[in-house]
């Protein structure tokens, strides 16, 4: 879900598992310190993958201040990298 999160929306691994159930509402994410600097933006996600991510939420039972995907940098890192090498000859530095 985090490399669906990063290609449909353009997020970036950081700002995706710095997710908080709170900042979901409908299709709208919201962003507390973005990488661009800004103080905040606004991430709009398409409809299939909104309701596939509040379905996860309310099944994992996740906490309106919980962190979506509590995982680490290094290991969301690994688990992208793993999954573009499942698919081809890819090659993540």
């Amino acid at each position: 879900m985090i490399l669906e999160f990063m290609a449909r929306s353009g997020m970036r691994v950081g700002e995706v598992l710095g997710l908080r159930a709170e900042d979901i509402e409908e299709r709208r994410v919201s962003l507390t310190n973005p990488k661009s600097g800004k103080e905040s933006e606004l991430v709009f996600l398409p409809q299939k993958v909104a309701e596939r991510l509040k379905e996860s939420i309310i099944k994992k039972e996740i906490k309106p201040d919980g962190r979506i995907f509590p995982i680490s940098y290094f290991a969301a890192r690994v688990t992208v990298k793993e999954a573009a090498c499942s698919w081809g000859n890819f090659y993540i530095a």
